[in-house]
């Protein structure tokens, strides 16, 4: 008789227990709504709103909401009391900062990032004064600030964050603690986002190689962790290996956290991108539909850029289906629910990396739609944004460059189409390999323009 292994016995009791503590927990969320809401209009009758009891039955009515998912009112409870704190006992004692966090993280729940950095930079940088930079308090406030600066495409602060904090943590719980191997994961993250993708592999395996072995590890870190590498698999154009590692790892995200669990949705995502790279768009389509009907049916609300991403991978799906005008609608959302919300002030998401991924599909649809003047007003500066933001030889801007030749070559610019197409193919093939995708994708794009221009040829800028 065969046996399961050690830790798929782990896993799927470990499962069993998390639905079965989350239902516990929304059941204790919401009688505590209800006692604390009865609290504090009792006493904003009698002592008032501002006074200490009513203080804290505001906090504790907030986090039942924040436990609710009802995030909008939570954020303005939580606002409220640490102001009234903040005045009465002073911005840097305990309570005023244990609701600040709170309310920092609130509002990068809500997507209102820009708000949220200087609110917990503000109490991280507090408790690492009052506490020293190496309390697991200050850590741990430090974690919420670096995952701000991540979703802000602050990308080198937040990479040299994740890595101060993994260390210190290494010294506070040990390196084989849950804070270091989070700060790990993140980091991992944030260099495929850099597009330093040699260091996000060494590290991943680096990761695994510590937890895999151990049959008693942690199961959501490990899946954390499997999730990152099969990221980091599919950055690397190892699309076969990816998308196997994607599809074991929502199997048992499925199992131990639920179907519609964000993280389970998360991983679902990425295996629909890879499922992109592998020509298998249909499949890819058919799973991403499911993700989005996930996130909206999800008890609580689903974050925005977590969607936005969704739909733009459903959108390169229909695109190489060939539903050009459903891929349009799909990339015009993504621009809509990104553009702007990173506090670039200008409404057109020029400083948010993922307003310009968009931008730079919907131009990519357009083109191939025969939309030529319309593809020019988005492709280009799309193309221009993400150079200045990441790098020119950046995977993902390689890509685009790919797409900006091919509406060049449309526009009848054949020659600066060529220029742009063979600088963008000689950097892939260095960096990424000649099997990689994208290096693949160039090349064909390459196939279908003119002859090479002269050697003395000026580059195109």
């Amino acid at each position: 008789m065969r046996k399961t292994p050690v830790s798929g016995v782990i896993a799927v009791a470990q499962g069993r227990w998390d639905r079965r503590r989350r239902q516990h927990e929304s059941d204790a969320w919401d009688a505590e709504e209800r006692t604390s809401g009865r609290k504090v209009r009792r006493l904003a009758r009698g002592p008032g709103p501002a006074s200490p009891k009513a203080l804290d039955a505001r906090e504790r009515h907030a986090c039942a909401l924040r436990g609710l998912g009802r995030f909008a009112e939570a954020e303005a409870e939580f606002g409220a009391v640490a102001g009234a704190r903040a005045a009465e006992l002073g911005a840097e004692h305990a309570d005023t900062l244990r609701v600040a966090l709170w309310h920092g993280i609130t509002l990068q729940t809500l997507g209102r990032l820009p708000e949220a950095e200087p609110v917990l930079r503000g109490v991280w940088e507090a408790r690492c004064r009052q506490l020293g930079a190496g309390h697991i308090d200050a850590i741990n406030a430090g974690f919420q600030h670096a995952g701000v600066l991540w979703r802000l495409d602050r990308l080198a602060e937040a990479e040299t964050s994740f890595r101060i904090l993994a260390d210190l943590a290494a010294t506070a719980r040990g390196t084989d603690s849950g804070e270091v191997r989070w700060a790990h994961i993140a980091r991992v993250g944030v260099l495929l986002r850099l597009g330093r993708l040699a260091e996000a592999e060494s590290l991943s395996r680096e990761l695994l190689d510590s937890m895999e072995p151990r049959p008693y590890v942690d199961q959501r870190h490990l899946l954390a962790a499997r999730r990152a590498h099969a990221d980091m698999l599919r950055e690397c154009g190892k699309t076969t290996e990816a998308e196997a590692l994607y599809r074991d790892v929502v199997q048992r995200m499925s199992v131990q956290q639920g179907p519609r669990d964000r993280l389970t949705l998360l991983a679902r995502t990425g295996h629909a991108l890879v499922l992109c790279d592998l020509g298998r768009s249909a499949e890819a389509e058919a799973e991403i539909s499911e993700v989005l009907a996930g996130f909206a049916a999800a008890e609580r609300s689903a974050d925005a850029a977590h969607v936005t991403s969704a739909r733009r991978v459903r959108g390169v799906a229909l695109r190489e289906l060939g539903r050009l005008a459903e891929a349009e609608t799909e990339f015009r959302a993504t621009v809509a629910g990104v553009a702007g919300s990173q506090g670039d002030g200008n409404g057109d998401g020029d400083g948010n990396i993922d307003a310009l991924y968009g931008r730079a599909w919907l131009g990519t649809v357009l083109t191939d739609l025969g939309r030529l003047d319309e593809a020019s007003a988005e492709l280009p500066p799309a193309v221009a944004g993400l150079t200045r933001l990441l790098d020119a030889d950046h995977p993902r801007v390689l890509r685009h460059r790919g797409h900006l030749a091919a509406l060049l070559r449309d526009r009848g610019e054949g020659e600066r189409a060529t220029v742009e197409c063979e600088a963008a193919l000689r950097s892939a093939a260095g960096i990424l390999g000649e099997a990689h995708p994208i290096t693949r994708e160039l090349a064909a794009t390459r196939a279908t323009l003119g002859p090479p221009p002269p050697a003395d040829h000026p580059p195109l800028t």
